[in-house]
């Protein structure tokens, strides 16, 4: 929305629609039309800075799914599957379902396994700085 009405002095603008089915590569594998906006190019999305504070020895408050699997060779992005109410994560308010995950304390998260990415979370103190895509219409 930003970007649209950053042309307001423009005599005119052009829209492309793009369809964004919802696919599967398999009963277990399905993707919903959200991570397929999130493989949109990298110029098309606006990365955010989300930092959430926690205390000592509880959880972040949401899960995530995605990562390279190294059994297939194929790489999925890292999301956020679900934020816990209540949680660091939710109180925020910031990191949504559906987020693609770009960093985690300033280390990239785009070629790292799952259990990775997962154990990157994990070893952080109290306080996580990290690089977020919202999907499209979420991103405020």
């Amino acid at each position: 929305v930003a970007t649209l009405k950053a042309t307001i002095n423009v005599s005119s603008v052009v829209l492309v629609a793009m369809d964004g089915p919802e696919t599967s590569y398999g009963a277990s594998n399905f993707i919903p039309s959200w991570m397929y906006w999130q493989k949109l190019p990298r110029s098309l999305q606006y990365p955010k800075t989300v930092i959430l504070h926690r205390r000592d020895g509880t959880s972040w408050g949401f899960s995530i799914v995605g990562g390279a699997d190294p059994t297939t060779e194929r790489t999925e992005p890292v999301h956020v599957l679900f934020v816990v109410p209540e949680s660091p994560a939710a109180k925020d308010g910031k990191l949504k379902c559906g987020d693609r995950l770009l960093a985690v304390d300033g280390q990239s998260l785009e070629t790292v396994a799952h259990s990775t990415a997962v154990s990157m979370l994990k070893r952080t103190s109290t306080r996580v700085v990290m690089e977020v895509v919202s999907w499209l219409g979420t991103e405020i």
